[in-house]
């Protein structure tokens, strides 16, 4: 029984290194609480207060007031500088040099 119980433990370790080694700090942070306390809305990729997203707001304020990680995130560097775009089941967000630049509601 303690062989099962350390080899348990060592492949969840593992799995949080990998995890934590293709993201950023910020990234890794805002996943891992994401995942392990708040897993139904991690899982879903909802965003249950899209009616209080604000343009101008920081893409840490918009992951908070969502509390989930988007089903979808794309991040891009351009000309213009950065563009991200996330989507969740009840809108579609896009940021402009971490910033909100629109939001798009889909229901």
């Amino acid at each position: 029984m303690g062989c099962s119980l350390m080899r348990s433990l060592s492949i969840a370790a593992m799995c949080i290194w990998l995890i934590a080694c293709s993201q950023t700090p910020t990234e890794q942070a805002s996943n891992l609480f994401n995942k392990f306390w708040n897993k139904q809305a991690q899982e879903t990729g909802r965003c249950p207060n899209v009616g209080e997203l604000v343009i101008g707001m920081t893409t840490q304020e918009v992951a908070n007031a969502c509390g989930s990680t988007p089903r979808q995130a794309v991040h891009a560097v351009t000309a213009d500088g950065e563009r991200q775009e996330w989507s969740y089941k009840e809108a579609y967000l896009v940021f402009a040099n971490g910033k909100l630049a629109s939001i798009q509601k889909l229901q």
